[in-house]
């Protein structure tokens, strides 16, 4: 399993290719500057499970993400379910044969 951490995307909008190019399972990102007019299905690639957080302020920037493989199983743990108005999203990865892991990008 690979796992990529980008700090500092500065708007997906214009670095989607940064994640395509990647081969990871998991990719953790800050600063997407992402928002609810945008769709995860429009930055995203589409073999990864998107877990967003987006800034809810109104003012530009901000924002966290987890993208999950689709050869992965994983969800949103509800018992981690923070605060709206916190940036800080997690991602329960379900592994054969062992402990969950647990993913956090704020």
């Amino acid at each position: 399993m690979v796992v990529r951490f980008f700090t500092g995307c500065v708007s997906l909008r214009v670095g989607v290719d940064m994640i395509s190019s990647t081969q990871a399972d998991i990719i953790l990102g800050t600063e997407s500057w992402l928002d609810e007019s945008v769709k995860s299905a429009e930055v995203f690639p589409h073999n990864f499970k998107p877990y967003r957080r987006d800034r809810k302020t109104g003012k530009q920037g901000g924002g966290d993400f987890i993208l999950v493989s689709t050869n992965l199983e994983s969800e949103e743990p509800t018992e981690l379910t923070v605060d709206e108005e916190l940036e800080v999203v997690w991602s329960k990865i379900k592994i054969k044969g062992s402990q969950h892991l647990y993913l956090e990008s704020a």
